[in-house]
């Protein structure tokens, strides 16, 4: 048996209908109908409004010009298409017939579906490949931020000082601090006693127990991040991929639209709200990007207060010739926010491309039914 939908295209008008919006209505020949008569129906894309194709042999029309015959081009194109060959109408052909010439249409539609198929797997598997590759990058870079010393670097040129610059000047990271030629660990946030420390310095103390907090925790959910997308990419679940690429990549999308263009604190700030008001834990649960977004941002704000606290403890003249910037680490823990991003967009894509084989699989599976039928 023929299904209804599959003799669409066998009749003229049918054909005809997909012609709308075809650039090429007068003064040449390939008019709609000419193109119809020859088997063409019209598939228009974004950038090439006048793509052609037959909807029997699934041949494109290529490198024609207006002024061609349809017909001719068909055959100069695609020779073996019965559609083109036939000595009468289609209305003419007889049940026998029409099955018969069904199922020529059937191979070529097992053949293209095939080809496809063959280019989207070599696509999703260079997809794939890619989202791996760039969550191990931004997991390395989460590490390496973490790990070293240079997040915050404090420079100084006095020209009138007899010490060495090089003794003066120091950089920080989340565990350590280094003047000179030696390293300091950091005073533990957590054992420190804020029930008599003044307001900035509890706040201060607050903002750092959130740094330490969310960017080793962003470390492990990136860990988690990667065994699910490996799992789902081997799974082929377009489900797990949407979940793993979502959970990389919306919760980034939700914190960039709340972000001030004009201050880097904007996350910090709400994130520290939670933290100060004993909310921690309504962080923890936040999606992969946004623990690191965050975790940079309150970082900032973090040494910003610190900077202003020292300031007025010790006044402005002893600091006029002191140079203040954030370093490789930072910079690196931006880098690993960005691949973060990349890795859940390309999760996306993948799921995309999976959902479009496995629906030409399942019109190849019943076009070979078709053709094995009686």
């Amino acid at each position: 048996m023929i299904r209804e939908e599959e003799c669409k295209m066998y009749h003229l008008e049918n054909r005809l209908k997909t012609y709308s919006g075809w650039p090429f209505t007068e003064g040449c020949v390939c008019t709609p109908e000419n193109m119809a008569k020859a088997g063409f129906i019209h598939c228009p894309t974004e950038n090439s409004p006048d793509v052609a194709q037959c909807f029997f042999c699934y041949k494109e029309l290529e490198g024609w010009e207006p002024d061609d015959v349809p017909e001719q081009e068909h055959q100069r194109h695609s020779p073996a298409c019965h559609f083109i060959a036939l000595k009468k109408p289609v209305e003419e052909l007889t049940l026998e017939e029409l099955m018969k010439l069904q199922k020529e249409r059937q191979k070529f539609l097992i053949t293209t579906y095939g080809r496809l198929r063959s280019r989207m797997r070599m696509n999703l598997g260079r997809v794939v490949v890619l989202a791996g590759l760039s969550g191990i990058v931004s997991f390395s870079l989460l590490v390496s931020a973490i790990a070293t010393d240079h997040w915050y670097i404090l420079e100084v040129n006095d020209p009138n000082s007899t010490v060495d610059p090089g003794e003066l000047n120091s950089h920080s990271g989340l565990w350590r601090t280094c003047e000179g030629n030696a390293c300091y660990p950091l005073v533990y946030p957590f054992s420190t006693d804020t029930s008599k420390q003044p307001e900035p310095v509890r706040r201060l103390i607050n903002m750092f127990k959130a740094v330490v907090i969310l960017l080793p925790l962003s470390l492990v959910l990136l860990v988690f991040g990667g065994i699910c997308g490996l799992v789902s990419s081997l799974s082929k679940s377009i489900t797990l991929l949407v979940l793993t690429g979502s959970y990389f990549l919306l919760c980034t999308l939700a914190a960039l639209s709340h972000w001030n263009m004009n201050s880097v604190n904007a996350p910090a700030l709400c994130l520290l709200e939670m933290a100060s008001s004993g909310f921690i834990n309504r962080v923890l649960i936040a999606s992969q990007c946004l623990l690191t977004l965050s975790g940079v941002s309150v970082y900032i704000i973090y040494s910003k207060l610190a900077f202003e606290i020292i300031v007025q403890e010790y006044g402005v003249q002893r600091f006029a010739h002191v140079h203040i910037a954030f370093g490789l680490s930072m910079a690196m823990a931006w880098l690993s926010f960005t691949m973060e991003i990349v890795t859940g967009s390309l999760l996306l894509l993948a799921a995309k491309i999976t959902g479009t084989q496995q629906n030409l699989e399942a019109t190849a599976g019943y076009s070979l039914s078709m053709e094995e039928g009686p």
